[in-house]
């Protein structure tokens, strides 16, 4: 009698042990199963470029879910569709060949066609035009936060019509606002602001900067607002107490 009640006894226990082990592993597998599930990134296809001027046809790539569209700079605008493309696809239209503007990690917050002038190599000969492509591009994590985004520098960047000799043109740590093109003349006006006081950041402390970039011989642009018109624009604008 007493030796059955020990073997009661022990079967209690161990079954008690047993039911200790396993609640955990329950319980874990409960928790996993309400974590929310992470939704797959795939690659977006936006709509055809087509400019009747080039053989070239574009097809901006973009990705879903774009977690970097949850973040914005200074001039950065809201809207409802992803503004951020990380290539572009270059389509032969004679010849169906494809090819990438990019070889690397970028992020393409913006692309315009220009069309300008090329001065004439003699005086009797006539004037031609000269079609290039206008980026502005995140291509260095400027704040040194790990991850290409808004808040990083925005550099404007040209190619020919083919997406080929991709050249930038304004200078580093900086971000490209505006533009306007002068087409006569073949150059283009850029504003931009500057990271002045060096704190990774750009905001409204930051220096504005414009500068002129000759896109026939294209290259970093130069200011044309120099530090004596700032030092005029200063004393003209100073009030009297």
């Amino acid at each position: 009698m007493y030796f059955r009640y020990l073997q009661f006894f022990f079967i209690f226990i161990l079954g008690t042990l047993l039911a200790a082990c396993d609640e955990p592993q329950e319980k874990k597998v409960q928790n996993a199963n309400d974590l929310p599930s992470q939704e797959p990134t795939t690659i977006v296809y936006e709509d055809l470029v087509v400019k009747n001027q080039s053989d070239y046809l574009l097809i901006p790539v973009g990705i879903s879910p774009d977690k970097n569209e949850q973040r914005e700079g200074l001039f950065s605008r809201k809207s409802n569709k992803s503004t951020n493309f990380y290539n572009i696809i270059f389509y032969n239209k004679k010849t169906g060949e494809t090819s990438l503007l990019l070889n690397k990690q970028a992020i393409i917050k913006s692309f315009n066609f220009l069309e300008i002038d090329v001065p004439p190599i003699a005086e009797q000969a006539k004037k031609t035009s000269k079609n290039v492509w206008l980026y502005r591009m995140i291509t260095t994590d400027t704040n040194q936060d790990g991850k290409l985004d808004d808040l990083d520098a925005i550099i404007g960047y040209i190619s020919d019509f083919a997406g080929k000799n991709l050249l930038q043109i304004t200078p580093p740590n900086t971000q490209l606002v505006n533009w306007s093109v002068l087409p006569e003349q073949g150059e283009v006006l850029i504003k931009l602001i500057n990271d002045s006081d060096k704190d990774l950041k750009f905001t409204d402390k930051d220096k504005i900067n414009f500068i002129k970039v000759d896109l026939n011989k294209p290259k970093i642009g130069t200011n044309f607002i120099n530090n004596e018109l700032e030092q005029k624009i200063k004393s003209y604008s100073q009030q009297e107490e």
